[in-house]
Order: C-alpha cells, then structure tokens, then sequence
C-alpha cells in the first residue's frame, strides 16, 4: 500500500472525493491525519473541520477525509491523549490553530465520484437510526449526518 501524506487543507464543499477506506486503511489514513495536526500544532473543532474554509485534510493522492463531528473531534482529542471528544466538538479547550495551506492537488476526473462516504463512529449511527426507527427527519447541522441519514432512511426505514 502506498504511503499517503497530507498536502493542504481544503473545505468541505470542495471536490477533492472522500479517501475509500476499501483501497487504504482506515488506521493508516487516521495516522496520517494525526501526524500531520500534531507536527504543525493544529487545534481546532470538529465545527471548524466542517465549516471552515481549510478545515478538511486533502492527501497527495488527490482525496479528502470528511468526518463527522463527533469523528473529527474523537481524532483531534486524541491527538492531546484524550478520548473527551465533547471538547473539540463546537470548541476547543485552547486557542484555536487552524491550517493555513490550501491544498493544490488536481482533482483526478475520474476518481471524483467515487462512492466513499464521510467517517461516522458509533454515536453517529446511533442517532442516525433512531431517527430513521421513530420515522422523523434528521436535525442537525453535522453534514457527514446528513450525508449518511438518507442512505440509512432507504435500507433501514418503513
């Protein structure tokens, strides 16, 4: 398996396609992610990875990674030997240090829809199927969640 390495931040919006986890490992791919917030002192909320205008990791291979809030704040926690997510899901227990390097990778034409979905961990899932089981829509902000809810709402729902 190549070895993969951040090149610069990008947006949620933009059209770098999510990294598929059925080509490189998921542990390989969050290492990456950590090294590269640890080596450059990044702090920032899992609100900042979706909202901000650099807040998504883009590798060299031409992809992103797309998590959840609740994902993006379990790895940035992580990053200070915690596992106290909640301190990194709106806020930051610290002063913020964002990523200043827009990524320049090309986006291959090819690769650009090529199905892989944003991270989500349990608790995401959780909350996605009690909303589809109870038959209500899905509020929240978090844009990995609704990404995922529809795709639950057609296998899971009534």
């Amino acid at each position: 398996m190549e070895e993969l390495k951040v090149v610069g931040w990008s947006n949620w919006e933009s059209e770098y396609p999510n990294i598929d986890f059925n080509v490189y490992d998921q542990g390989t791919v969050i290492g990456c992610v950590l090294m590269e917030i640890t080596s450059k002192g990044l702090v920032f909320s899992a609100q900042d990875h979706q909202y901000h205008p650099l807040g998504v990791p883009v590798f060299d291979n031409g992809t992103c990674l797309r998590c959840s809030m609740r994902a993006w704040a379990y790895i940035m926690a992580s990053t200070k030997g915690s596992n106290d997510y909640m301190q990194y899901y709106m806020d930051v227990p610290e002063e913020s240090v964002l990523p200043s390097n827009e990524a320049k990778v090309p986006v291959d034409e090819g690769e650009k829809d090529n199905g892989a979905l944003p991270v989500i961990i349990g608790p995401d899932q959780e909350i996605i199927m009690e909303s589809v089981s109870m038959g209500v829509e899905l509020m929240t902000t978090d844009k990995a969640l609704k990404v995922m809810f529809p795709l639950y709402k057609r296998k899971y729902g009534n």
